[in-house]
């Protein structure tokens, strides 16, 4: 093992080598492989680049294999899930479940993030003439999406119980409601009193309101950026729906908050993870950063089995960890 770092890290591709690999969720337009390429091959030797299709995620199969030869060759892989998609983190980390490697999962978070509230409160109004809702940030939505490792053929023929994160598009919503045929809908929203752009949260609930109506809609408020928090949530619905509900749970919160949808689905297998491909991001999405928060985990092996056999303990140890690092 050589001791170096093995970097998975999202400009709009994979890269990887006994150095870097990088991963991008977003369009090939937006990638900046060159300047990348440029910045890291002065630190690394060898870069590799696997490339991930949101629209078939389960084609990742054989980056992932890739990604776990060069990891073989590595000391410590560090994961930057800034810019990644939230199925491709889902994805990767559920990859990597069973590297006994150390794994530093990073995040910047934006500066600014769009829409504007003078944007939003425009297009509202517009939305009383044209007796449509608005969407922000992504146009329609293409696919719903799943992989044969994140699904589930648990409770087939039960009813199905659906876990989601509203967002600035309904149509995400809309298209997993379709797809489902849900029985039960669980709405996982932001915490107002954790956020400083409580208007935004308000947003968002605005433009699903519709779904308020949908038979057994249950909302429940957290942190987006609390990934213990999360968790705890999210395994309370699974505890009390998994004897009569079929779970299926979509990462469409924050980058965060796909963190946890990864770590319930290592502590409960049977949980059908799906998501909703859109066709095309928006040009303003995001502006600036700031300095990234580190998560890291000293045996990713040790760490999805204390998951998957000692929940409560994993749980305290991942917030001790948070703390130390937020």
């Amino acid at each position: 093992m050589h001791n170096s770092f093995f970097i998975v890290y999202p400009l709009n591709k994979v890269v990887s080598s006994t150095g870097v690999t990088r991963i991008s969720p977003r369009l090939p337009s937006r990638n900046r492989k060159e300047e990348f390429y440029s910045f890291a091959k002065e630190t690394f030797d060898n870069i590799e680049w696997v490339t991930y299709d949101r629209k078939t995620p389960e084609n990742f199969n054989k980056g992932l294999l890739q990604i776990l030869k060069t990891s073989d060759q590595a000391a410590h892989i560090v994961i930057d899930i800034s810019a990644m998609s939230k199925m491709l983190i889902v994805v990767l980390l559920y990859g990597l479940r069973k590297t006994g490697l150390p794994v530093s999962i990073v995040y910047a978070p934006a500066k600014v993030y769009h829409p504007l509230k003078e944007k939003f409160e425009e297009e509202k109004t517009k939305s009383k003439f044209t007796e449509s809702l608005p969407y922000f940030l992504t146009t329609d939505v293409n696919t719903v999406v799943t992989t044969s490792e994140l699904s589930s053929i648990a409770m087939q023929g039960a009813p199905i119980a659906l876990i989601a994160f509203p967002n600035f598009n309904h149509r995400e919503i809309s298209a997993l409601l379709n797809e489902t045929s849900a029985q039960k809908v669980f709405f996982i929203e932001g915490n107002r009193k954790s956020d400083q752009n409580g208007w935004r949260l308000d947003a968002i609930k605005w433009i699903n309101h519709s779904f308020e109506s949908y038979t057994s809609v249950d909302c429940k408020e957290v942190n987006a950026a609390d990934i213990n928090g999360n968790i705890k949530i999210l395994d309370g619905i699974y505890q009390e729906n998994y004897l009569t509900h079929k779970i299926a749970l979509s990462p469409t919160g924050g980058k965060l908050q796909a963190v946890a949808t990864f770590c319930l689905k290592v502590m409960h297998p049977d949980i059908h993870i799906v998501y909703p491909v859109v066709r095309q991001f928006a040009e303003d999405y995001t502006e600036g950063y700031f300095p990234h928060i580190e998560i890291p985990i000293k045996n990713f092996l040790s760490f999805t089995k204390s998951l998957d056999r000692h929940r409560l303990k994993a749980l305290s140890e991942l917030e001790q960890i948070l703390k130390n690092n937020g």
